[in-house]
């Protein structure tokens, strides 16, 4: 059958992908969701010297990257969620290894990351970051995204408005509708200088959405993934300029491409990080300017994927919160990781300690695990500080354990969605309600008359 036939093509093809071991842990079971960190990097690998210049690429390749997307695909397999992540994000990378030596944790901007730690220390700041556990990645240089766009016969887009970006790409077009080719494509998503805009990232990341929504309408709307055989040329053309997971096995591209196949455009929704402050000074490097995110906002969005629900759904009840009388800034904690995400634990330990807890040291991994839900272990003598932690954590579990002294121990399972505000002696601090989500579907086609 068609299954059997891509099956066997795309077990075919994998020997030509550049695998990366990034220890992401055990393969997802059939039928889980699914979490694709998608990186476009600046490698000119593969291109000829008349290609950089078609492409205005310039000589100053860095080892960096260029887009990074989330991309979650559903549970039932009929819906895909893609998390844009703006280059100049300030973030926190993990503590990691590199050439047998441990280094520090440190703050940059997240694309940076790619250039500090390789794939290893992005899909872990990534994960920190989102509370996230990334199943596979996958890195596409500028050549793949020409040769897929150019297999898929060009993309149709509409201009509103002249796009010219004389400085950077080159590329210059009227208004109206066009069919870009793949150098044509790869101008305009990289596209920083367009006349008429403020030309930052935000602005650059939107465009590149809404060209993936366009490239998923012409996949879904043509026979272009309707033939098995084209399929496998598509991927022919894509592969030899990807990297990939070492657990990539053929079953996950097959999901990949019969997804692309099937999916309808209404349900790939596109995901814009609501942002606090696009011109953000960190303390630790005043003259900087970053991007910052709305860490509530981005919870609930990250939340919701996690859940595997809708980005736009509001955040869960969680219930009513025991009064307390200990405050937090008097009860000690310690945070171990039985998650299994990298770097969760010290995610967490820093929102406890922004809620006002002690937390007595750094965060460790538990010695067992994963664990679905977080647990709470206190000493019986302490039902008073139980109850704070309680506050701050109401969806985890609590286990006495006599003779375990002052310090509780908040053991993360995968449910953990943040700390909530505790207030002492009276209700709890009230939740504010859900921020707007900015979402659209790859079937929020612009409306665009030719002629």
């Amino acid at each position: 059958g068609v299954s059997g036939f891509l099956y066997s093509a795309v077990h075919g093809l994998l020997g030509s992908i550049n695998r990366v071991n990034l220890g992401l842990g055990e393969d997802t079971s059939p039928g889980e969701a699914m979490n694709f960190l998608v990186v476009g990097s600046d490698s000119r690998q593969g291109l000829t010297d008349k290609q950089i210049r078609e492409m205005h690429l310039g000589r100053d390749e860095c080892d960096c990257t260029d887009t990074m997307m989330l991309v979650h695909i559903s549970k039932d397999q009929d819906k895909v969620t893609v998390v844009s992540f703006p280059r100049d994000t300030w973030v926190r990378y993990p503590v990691r290894t590199q050439n047998g030596e441990q280094r520090a944790a440190r703050e940059g901007k997240l694309n940076a990351a790619y250039e500090y730690g390789g794939p290893e220390l992005l899909v872990r700041t990534i994960e920190q970051e989102t509370g996230l556990k990334i199943d596979h990645y996958l890195e596409v240089n500028f050549l793949a995204f020409v040769n897929t766009v150019d297999a898929l016969g060009g993309i149709e887009i509409c201009l509103e408005k002249p796009f010219r970006d004389r400085r950077y790409t080159g590329l210059d077009l009227p208004p109206g509708v066009h069919r870009l080719n793949g150098v044509q494509a790869l101008k305009y998503v990289r596209a920083r200088h367009v006349a008429g805009t403020d030309g930052s990232d935000l602005g650059r990341t939107k465009r590149q959405q809404e060209f993936i929504g366009a490239m998923i309408r012409k996949a879904s709307s043509s026979e272009t993934l309707r033939s098995p055989t084209r399929v496998k040329n598509v991927l022919s053309s894509v592969v030899k300029s990807i990297k990939a997971d070492e657990n990539l096995s053929p079953q996950d591209l097959m999901t990949l491409a019969l997804n692309m196949r099937n999916l309808s455009p209404a349900n790939a929704t596109f995901v814009s990080l609501p942002i606090e402050n696009p011109d953000y000074r960190p303390p630790s490097a005043p003259t900087v300017s970053a991007v910052k995110w709305d860490e509530e906002a981005a919870r609930q969005i990250f939340e919701n994927i996690k859940n595997d629900q809708p980005v736009t759904a509001p955040p869960k009840s969680t219930g009513t919160v025991q009064k307390v009388t200990v405050p937090p800034s008097k009860v000690k904690v310690r945070v171990y990781n039985a998650a299994g995400t990298p770097g969760l634990a010290a995610r967490v330990s820093s929102d406890l300690e922004e809620a006002g807890f002690a937390v007595t040291g750094p965060g460790k991994n538990w010695e067992t695990g994963p664990f679905e839900q977080t647990v709470i272990r206190y000493d019986s003598q302490y039902t008073e500080s139980i109850k704070t932690v309680q506050a701050a954590l109401p969806n985890a579990k609590v286990e006495a354990v006599p003779g375990l002294g002052p310090v509780l121990q908040v053991v993360v399972g995968r449910d953990y969605s943040g700390v909530t505000p505790v207030r002492v002696g009276g209700a709890p601090a009230p939740q504010q309600s859900a921020k707007k989500v900015e979402a659209k579907t790859a079937a929020d086609a612009k409306i665009c008359k030719k002629g």
